[in-house]
C-alpha cells in the first residue's frame, strides 16, 4: 500500500519522483548516489530500498573534487607555460616575443575563471540514508514541507 509520494516542483528542468510504500522505498528521476565522500549520478532511472534500513535525512553542501583538481592542474599548466614564456623571452631576445605575453595572460585569466568555478559550485542536496545505500537529490527539487512529511513516514515505517 503506498503511504505517501511526493513528486519534484513543477518549475524544475529536472524531475524526481519518491514512492514510500509499506515495504519499500522507491526514487526514480534524477538523483545521485553518495559513495565515498562522492556524488554519482545513477546510471539507471530508479532506486529501491527497504524501509526498515532508513537511518534519516541530512542536509549536505559540498564542492566536487573533481573541479578543485582540475583547478590545480591547470594552475600547474600556467607555471609551466609562464617558465616557458620566460625562456622563450631569453633565447630570443633579438626577436618580437610580445605574444608570449598573451599566452601567459590569457591563461592567467582562464585559471582565474577556473578557480572561481571550483569556489562557488557547491552542490546542496538532500541525503536519504539507508543501511546499504545513500541516495542524494537537489535540495531545490522539493519543497521542505515534502521532506519534514518523507522523513516522519519513513520513522514510524522503520
Amino acid at each position: 500500500m503506498e503511504l505517501l509520494r511526493i513528486s519534484s516542483l513543477p518549475s524544475k528542468r529536472k524531475n524526481c519522483t519518491i514512492q514510500v510504500t509499506d515495504e519499500q522505498f522507491t526514487i526514480q528521476g534524477h538523483f545521485y548516489y553518495l559513495v565515498n565522500k562522492e556524488f554519482r549520478k545513477s546510471k539507471t532511472k530508479s532506486g529501491s530500498c527497504s524501509v526498515k534500513e532508513y537511518l534519516g535525512l541530512a542536509t549536505l553542501r559540498k564542492r566536487s573534487p573533481r573541479k578543485t583538481l582540475f583547478f590545480m592542474a591547470f594552475a600547474v599548466i600556467l607555471e609551466i607555460v609562464d617558465t616557458i614564456a620566460g625562456k622563450i623571452n631569453d633565447i630570443f631576445f633579438f626577436a618580437d616575443t610580445s605574444w608570449t605575453d598573451y599566452v601567459v595572460n590569457t591563461v592567467i585569466v582562464l585559471c582565474i575563471l577556473l578557480g572561481l568555478r571550483a569556489f562557488f559550485s557547491k552542490k546542496k542536496v538532500i541525503e536519504i540514508s539507508f543501511v546499504s545505500k545513500r541516495f542524494c537529490v537537489d535540495e531545490k527539487l522539493f519543497a521542505e514541507d515534502d521532506i519534514d512529511k518523507l522523513d516522519r513516514v519513513l520513522m514510524k515505517l522503520r
